[in-house]
This record gives C-alpha cells, structure tokens and sequence, in this order.
C-alpha cells in the first residue's frame, strides 16, 4: 500500500506541473469564438486549395490522391505550432508528421452551384458555399458530411460530421478497457490514468468502417464524442487534420507513412523481458538516512551485479528471456559498492538520496548478462545524459522512460521517445528499442507502449485485453502490459495473464513492488513454474511467426495483435462486446484469455471460416459461438484459422542465439483449399535492413477443401540477402489432416517411420500420430525449391468428415415461460449433415449465463459426435 501511494503521489505531483503549461490560446485582438460563413474567396495553387469565409480561412492540401489536409486559421494566418520548432533549441522538438516529400497529385477543381468539388483519383471533398461546410466522397459514395460548419472559441476548434446508421469508430490511441466507440465519449489527454478507463497512451488519431480515418495534427488535449453527430475537440483555437481514405488497413498504411512506421525492434525485443532494481544495497536501515526507503532493500540485490544471478537462474530454468532492465526504480542507480549512495542531484527527484552511476558495474553486468544470451537495459527517470557511456561502453540496448522523463507528457513525451529510441542507435550499431507510458501520435516509430502501474489481479485482466488490440488500432503496433502487474498478484492470475500475453507484441515483468518481491516466471513454484515454462517456450518457436507480422507492421502499419474488426469488418459481432476480450494475433491466431478462477470459458466468438482448436484439434464452423469451452489452469483457449502456415523455430529453446538461419525450420500447416505464408528474415538486430538487407520465402499450401485428396506444400526460394543467411536448411512439417496419407513425397518417396521415437531419430522421414503428419526433409537449398506432396491425405479434420463434428441445436418452447422456480419444458433438436452414421452423440444440459436465454442455433457446446 506504502509503495502505490509513493508511486501516485509522483504521478499527481507530476500533473500539476504541467498544469502550469501555458496553453496556445488567440491574441488579445482575435475574434474569441465563431464559425465559418459564407464563402467569399476560392484560390488553387497546385494541390492546394483555398477558401475564405470572411476574417477566417481554410486550406484543402492533398498529399496523394487519397490524403488530403483540411487546415483552418480562424484569423486568416495559418500556424502549424505541432510541426514548427520551438524557440528555445533545448525544448522537446519532435513533430508527429515526419514525412513531407510526397509527389504533388494531379488536382481538378469545379464550381457546382452549391459546392466546390475539389477532386485527385477517385476522391473527391466538397466545400458547400453557405455557410461553408466540407464532405467527403469517393468513388461517388459519401463518405461523411459536416453536419456543422467548423467551429471554434478562444481555447478550442471543433468539427462535427454525420454518422451512419451502423457507422462504427476506433482508434484514440490506448484507451483502457475499449476499442470500439460507437456513442461513446473518449478523452484524448496525458492523464496517468492507468486502470480501467483510463487513456494511458492516447493518440489524436481514430478510424471509422464508412472507409476513412483522421489524424488531428495538434499536441493539445481533446475529446471525441462518437454521438449523433460525431463531434471532435482539441483545446487549440485552430483546426488541422489530415484525413486517410479508405479501409481500416489503408487508413493505417497511409496515417503510419505520414507520422512514422512502427518500428522493427531488434528480435531479443520481442522475448520475455525482466526488469528490477537490483542496486538496493543502500536502502539498508542505517544506511540511506531516508527510512522510508528501507522496505526497498532485498539481500539478493544488494549491488547492480546481482542482476546476473537472475539471468543464469533463466538459464537454469529454461525459461526465455531476451532483455533486462537492471535499475527499475526511483534512485536505484548502478554500483557494485552496497553502501554508495549520494543525494539526489535532481532536485525534482522522487527520491532524497540515491544510488550512484558506477559504470564499471555497468559494464559487467552487461557482460554477464550477454554471455547469457540476455541484453541489458536501463529506465531512464529524468534525463539520457550518459549515452555514450551506457549506451557504447556499457552495451545498453533497451531503454524504459516512465513519469518523470515523459511526465508533461504530448510533445515532451513524443520528443523523449525520440531521444531514446535514436540514442541506441547514435550509440552503437543496434537497432533503437525502447518502452514508453503517456506516448502520443508519432510514438509507434520509436517505442512499446505498455498500460502503466497497476495491480496483478484476474479481475485487471479484461480491461488490458482491448486496451492493447485496440492500441492497434491507432497504428500502435508494439501494445503491452506488465504480467501480473508491478503490484499484489498471485499465482493463478500470473499464469493467466503471463498465457495470452505470450501472444502479445511484447511482455515483461517488474519486480520489487510487488509481494512477492520477485516476478519471474518461476517465483510461485510447481505448478506454475511448468505452465510458465510452456508459453514463454511455445511464444519462442513462433518468433519467426510474430517476426514476420512485426516486419508486416512496419511495412504497412497493420499491427500484430488485431481487433477482430480490422479482419472482419463487415461482421456485426466484431464491433461490439462480443470480441471486446479476444483478439487475433496475426492473421492466423484467434486468442480468447481466461481471467476467472473457474475452467469454462464461454462466448467465444469464431467468425467465418474453420477454426481449429490448437491443443485438441476439433474444427469449428465459424461464424459461432462457442460456449462451455474447457480451459483449466494450464489451458488458453487458443485457436487457429483453417488454411494456415505457421513458421516455427525448433522445440525447447530459450532465445534466438539458439536457431541459427540454418536449423531446421517447422511449418506448422492447417491445410484447407489454397493459403500461403510469407517468412520475413534479416540479422535480427541490427539496422541493415533498412538498406535492404532482408529476404522473404513464401510457403505455398494446395490442399482440398472439406474432402479427402493430395495436399501440396510448396518450399519457395529465398529472395534477398543479409548477413548470416544460411545456403540451405532443413525443413519439418507438421500438417493436421485428420488423415494418414499412403504415402509422402519430396522429390521421391519418403520413408515412413513406424514409431515417433524413430522418427524423432531419424534426418528424414515421415510419421502419423493423433491426427497429425510430420515430415523431416533434407537440407533444401535456399535459392531452391521443394515441394512436399502427402498422397491420400485431406483437407483439416479428416476432410469430408470433417463437418460430422459440426450440429445445429435448436431449443423450442412456449413463448412466456413459467414463474421463477416453475420448471417450462423445452424441445431440444439435433440436426448434423453428415451422411455417415453417427453414433454416442451426446447433447448437454447447461445453465444460460446470468441475463441470457439458451441460444436457439449454433455449434453445441456437447462432445463432438464421433463415428
């Protein structure tokens, strides 16, 4: 309790502070509030139109025929403060627009009677003469119409635009418990807000499935009420926004070209990371003379070196882990003299006295750790003024800004992550890697944004899960939250939270502000140290997966972890409630996190297509929902999209220095009708693929859809080049048909092997068990090709039977049912297409969820039928 009050009290203190930040506000002469009138002037200059409405003027500027400004001087004198240095050259600099060489569009412009039509490719804004209003239109569709013309007072400018009738809204950056915002009111501020509600990482940013999205270009606070009209507010007396037509992925394409790609982290940055204060020597009692310090010392981190001991004890448990953070505390500071400290030369610091900056302790620890295949990191509390040292000498390559570096938050926080992220790479040869809280629109190119300080509970689970798929949707690619939190926790909620967090772009735990006073996978002991042991291994092998999605992200913008609108908008289920706590991870994962203490989990939601249960392997016919699913401790319910490839590194390794660009791939295939999968690959960690420095190999999948036959995988070559790429190497598959083929093919006739055992010892080969073939192939060239061929095998789940585990449950009775506590007699029906004979069918009795009456249709939740 001692501990989150100090924490808070920073955080209020923190605030007020930049409470005392003047805000940009009208000359004493200027109009105080209006609106646009009438138009009274209308001017082209190349892409660049503008428009007049007395004292007040607008200017439309299309940056590519699909990207266009909207730009309001409420006085006639365009400013653009959010992209214009500061006078003072030692203030926060960083802009959120970073690209400005776009090639001109070719633009047309004609006077319609009513309305200015101003046009480049297929789209085209209307300005409407009296009183002068903006709409959009494409492909002669409206896309949106002001319903109001802008307004503004002498703190704030408005827009207000239509909304359709299933019109639906996401984006705003991290906001905490919600990603979709139909009648809802978001806040876009730095608020420290961290639990449910709150907006710990907003961004002026949203999205709407009419087919466009909006960037405000603006550091000022604001609001958006997704009401009828839609109204947005920033407390800036001007209006600037950039506008993005089209679908939500090429909305996000275009707003992350504009502000800055999400950022390729180098590889260990997407492993498990540790962090702590392991320097606590000094808060010994009689020691520091500050004794509301001595809860913080621990005999086992005692001197900066001691963070070595926990990187050997990953080692010794098999656990993952790629980076650590070694000083995670106000004041911890790096020494390996227990009794140093000295007073806080910060005179804003939290703490009185603090631990001193021995970089010859850095340097050391830094050894110890790589020789452990870990890298160093260090939080930052209040200024980056050893770089050089830290960074060059000592090795440092991740860097955690929290409250008080990032506090002002906006620009200051935008311009920190900047700081940060390129001081790793001024500093060495790494690429940069950082973690911020209270980022803004621009940070997805240099840094994690995570949910802030909270408490480890099952019930701060629900909240987290659509605060980080929803980040996404702001073009947020790297979202994440400490497992567990940095207070209380348990058991039971560490291992539930650690399960889908695995699935997550990146993940840490912070000890020592918890009880225990240790957050490592292993801290609560069998059984859970085994769970733990899974998930960071299964997370491992499918770093190429999660790799490939990271370099996708930073391509396109499209994060890893997706809202399910953002692949099925169309669906009304993904807009609502009813996906608010599952998420996609890539295109393939469909992850629904368990965060009560029972094993059932219900409502799943599976949208179109076969989806495939990944630890039973039982098909379902999307679109369901599935209900009564069985998920004790050790269980995430966890699903897979018929038609994937899953790249996967080898069984039971602990970090990337272990897969070599030569070891033997796995592709983990759910063969339905044609898929493919594209493998991004480069050094890992350093900046040479910005040069091009990478290769791409498609894996090519041909199977039959619902139905017995051959199943094709197709071994692409290699295109590209980078340091390390390996000539050749060898493949495995492991293909779920459901059915042994007669026999497999590569080139020639494989061997099949008669145990696992023998396949296991076997370099080439092929095996049946449980529904699954694995297949060994010889080292493949990587400028070659190669394709498997399973002879007589089939498409998922036994191909045409695979529909035999799927029924249709109806429930019929009278309509009014009897009193409470009467019983009301109901017909259930069971009707399965299948043409086979199904025998021990069993239906279930299962009480409806509190409010809800049993389904009338849908996938049963009983056993599947066998034959």
């Amino acid at each position: 309790m001692n501990i989150l009050k100090q924490r808070r009290r920073w955080v209020v203190g923190v605030a007020a502070a930049a409470l005392a930040v003047p805000l940009l506000g009208p000359p004493a002469s200027a109009q105080v509030g209006g609106q646009l009138g009438a138009v009274t002037g209308f001017a082209v200059d190349g892409s660049t139109v503008t428009l007049t409405a007395g004292d007040a003027a607008v200017r439309v500027v299309f940056l590519k025929d699909d990207v266009f400004r909207i730009w309001l001087a409420p006085d006639g004198e365009f400013t653009d403060p959010a992209s214009t240095a500061p006078s003072d050259p030692g203030a926060p600099a960083s802009t959120i627009v970073v690209k400005k060489d776009y090639a001109a569009p070719r633009l047309t412009t004609e006077d319609e009677g009513d309305h200015y039509a101003i046009r480049a490719g297929t789209t085209e804004v209307r300005a409407y003469k009296d009183p002068l209003r903006f709409a959009l239109h494409q492909g002669g569709k409206q896309i949106w119409t002001e319903t109001a013309p802008l307004a503004w007072t002498d703190k704030a400018a408005t827009q207000s635009l239509s909304r359709g009738a299933t019109e639906q809204y996401v984006g705003g950056g991290m906001q905490n418990g919600r990603f979709s915002h139909r009648g809802q009111t978001i806040r876009i501020t730095r608020d420290f807000d961290w639990d449910d509600g709150g907006n710990p990482n907003a961004s002026p940013y949203y999205m709407s499935t009419a087919g466009y999205g909006v960037l405000r270009n603006t550091f000022a606070p604001g609001r958006y009420s997704f009401t009828e009209p839609v109204k947005t507010t920033h407390d800036e007396r001007r209006f600037d926004a950039y506008f993005f037509v089209g679908d939500m992925k090429t909305s996000l394409d275009r707003y992350t070209e504009l502000t800055g790609r999400p950022f390729l982290p180098p590889i260990y940055g997407m492993e498990y990371g540790d962090s702590d204060c392991y320097n606590r020597g000094h808060y010994r009692p009689g020691v520091d003379p500050d004794a509301g310090n001595d809860w913080k010392y621990h005999p086992d981190k005692e001197v900066t070196t001691d963070a070595v001991k926990i990187a050997q004890r990953f080692k010794d448990e098999q656990m993952p882990a790629g980076w650590m953070l070694v000083n995670d505390d106000y004041g911890c500071g790096y020494s390996k003299d227990r009794d140093a400290y000295i007073a806080n030369p910060n005179p804003g610091g939290v703490e009185r006295y603090v631990g001193t900056r021995d970089l010859p302790a850095l340097v050391e620890t830094g050894d110890g750790l790589r020789e452990r295949g870990i890298e160093m990191g260090l939080w930052t509390e209040s200024s980056l003024d050893r770089q050089p040292e830290e960074v060059g000498q000592a090795g440092v390559r991740v860097r955690k800004l929290d409250v008080a570096w990032v506090g002002p938050g906006y620009r200051h926080a935008l311009s920190a992550c900047d700081t940060a992220h390129g001081g790793i790479e001024q500093h060495s040869g790494a690429r940069g890697y950082s973690w911020m809280v209270e980022g803004w629109a621009g940070a997805q190119r240099c840094a994690v944004q995570w949910t802030g300080d909270h408490s480890g509970t099952l019930g701060n689970i629900p909240w987290q899960i659509p605060a980080i798929h929803g980040s996404g949707n702001s073009g947020i690619a790297y979202a994440a939250g400490d497992i567990d939190g940095i207070f209380g926790g348990s058991a039971v909620s560490y291992v539930r939270d650690l399960q889908w967090k695995a699935f997550t772009p990146a993940l840490m735990t912070m000890s020592g502000w918890s009880t225990p006073k240790f957050k490592q996978p292993w801290a609560y002991g069998a059984p859970y140290t085994g769970i733990n042991r899974t998930y960071l291994q299964l997370r491992e092998r499918l770093m190429p997966y999660l790799y490939s999605y990271a370099a996708e992200a930073h391509r396109t913008g499209a994060p890893i972890n997706r809202s399910l609108i953002l692949e099925y908008p169309d669906d009304p289920k993904t807009w609502d409630d009813t996906t608010k706590h599952q998420f996609l991870a890539g295109e393939e994962f469909l992850v629904a996190p368990m965060w009560d203490t029972g094993e059932v989990k219900n409502g799943i939601y599976l949208p179109k297509g076969q989806w495939v249960d990944y630890w039973s392997g039982r098909v379902y016919q999307g679109p369901t929902t599935v209900d009564g699913y069985h998920a004790p401790l050790d269980r995430l319910p966890l699903f897979v999209k018929a038609g994937a490839v899953v790249p996967m590194w080898k069984a039971g390794i602990t970090g990337h220095a272990q897969q070599a660009p030569g070891d033997r791939l796995t592709l983990d295939v759910y063969p339905q009708g044609t898929s493919s999968f594209t493998l991004y690959e480069d050094d890992r960690v350093t900046r040479a693929h910005r040069d091009g420095k990478s290769a791409t190999q498609r894996f090519d999948v041909t199977a039959p859809t619902n139905d017995r036959g051959d199943v094709f995988v197709r071994i692409n070559p290699s295109v590209g080049d980078f340091a390390g790429k390996a000539a050749s190497r060898p493949y495995e598959l492991t293909v779920h048909t459901g059915t042994k083929p007669n026999h497999v093919e590569v080139g020639g006739k494989l061997v099949e092997h008669a145990t696992k055992a023998a396949y296991d010892a076997a370099a080439t080969g092929w095996h049946y068990a449980g529904g699954v073939v694995h297949v060994k192939t010889a080292p493949v060239a990587t400028s070659g090709s190669a394709t498997v061929v399973l002879r007589g095998a089939s498409s998922i789940g036994g191909g045409p039977h695979v529909a035999d585990g799927f029924a249709d449950v109806d429930l019929t009775g009278p309509s009014l049912w009897n009193a409470p506590g009467e019983a009301t007699e109901l017909e259930a029906s069971f009707t399965n297409g299948s043409t086979a004979e199904l025998r021990d069918v069993r239906l279930t009795r299962g009480c409806p969820r509190a409010g809800r009456r049993p389904a009338t249709r849908g996938s049963p939740s009983s056993s599947p039928a066998r034959r």
